[in-house]
């Protein structure tokens, strides 16, 4: 099997705290799939679908199909 082959994998991210109360969870849901989705675009990390879940001491997020690997890039810095 080529390394190349298996490019893409699921991603749960899970945060534990105290009591979160229920008029904050769906706010919460939507700052945390913001903050995670524009971190992975602004890294050209491609992935297929997301899905925010929020309970009274949790919050996570599920990417599915994100890729493992990021892209290569060509970064050009240009010094004193």
């Amino acid at each position: 099997m080529n390394k190349r082959d298996i490019v893409k994998g699921n991603l749960l991210l899970e945060f534990f705290s105290e009591e979160i109360p229920a008029s904050m969870q769906l706010n919460s849901e939507i700052q945390l799939e913001n903050l995670i989705i524009k971190s992975l675009t602004k890294r050209d990390i491609a992935f297929e679908n997301h899905k925010t879940y929020s309970g009274p001491r949790h919050l996570s997020i599920i990417i599915k199909n994100i890729e493992l690997e990021q892209k290569d890039q060509k970064i050009e810095k240009r010094g004193p």
